[in-house]
């Protein structure tokens, strides 16, 4: 009668533990969903950390990381939304990985993991920054401007319609463009000159 007890627990706690495992079937669907979003995107030629992570709250996966400063609201809610119909609202296991948007083409590799507490970051020590600080920077970035406007390169008009320029900050101070067209131009001239 023992054995049988013993039998039965075993087998209770063995089916409740590969219930809520990882299958390579649910990571593969996890990272083609991943993937199919974010080819949709004009983002090229960088590679941003994400964590996803099940809020407590909404019991809802949610998106942390870099990633959410290049893609919309509207369109990453709709992918947390997508992520959470993936897993059972029991399961609680948190992912890390990278998406690689590729220079070329609009395609976006996903790497996926599960977020164990065995792995080893490495963070900056601080807050990465333009060669010389922010405020030096916009004077060099203004300077540059004015004397593309002064050369006739660039005309007041277009210079007066950019509202804005999106930029990466890499760990070394070197600078990415997030903007295509006109403002991508301007701005990796910049860069080059700097």
């Amino acid at each position: 009668m023992k054995s049988l007890v013993v039998f039965l627990v075993t087998c209770c706690l063995v089916g409740k533990t590969t219930a809520q495992s990882i299958t390579p079937d649910s990571l593969l669907e996890l990272k083609s969903l991943l993937e199919s979003h974010f080819s949709e995107t004009t983002i090229r030629d960088i590679a941003v950390d994400f964590e996803l992570k099940r809020d407590s709250v909404s019991r809802d996966y949610k998106l942390t990381g870099s990633i959410l400063e290049l893609v919309e609201f509207a369109p990453m809610e709709a992918l947390q939304r997508k992520i959470s119909k993936l897993y059972s609202s029991t399961d609680i296991t948190a992912y890390t990985g990278t998406v690689h948007f590729d220079r070329y083409t609009d395609r976006a590799i996903v790497d996926v993991h599960p977020l164990t507490e065995d792995r080893i970051f490495y963070s900056v020590p601080s807050m990465p920054n333009p060669t010389g600080g922010i405020e030096a920077f916009s004077r060099r970035f203004h300077d540059f401007l004015r004397s593309q406007q002064e050369k006739g390169l660039i005309h007041t008009d277009a210079v007066a319609s950019l509202s804005k320029f999106r930029f990466i900050v890499e760990r070394d101070g070197s600078l990415m463009s997030l903007d295509t067209g006109i403002i991508e131009a301007l701005f990796n001239a910049f860069v080059q000159q700097d």
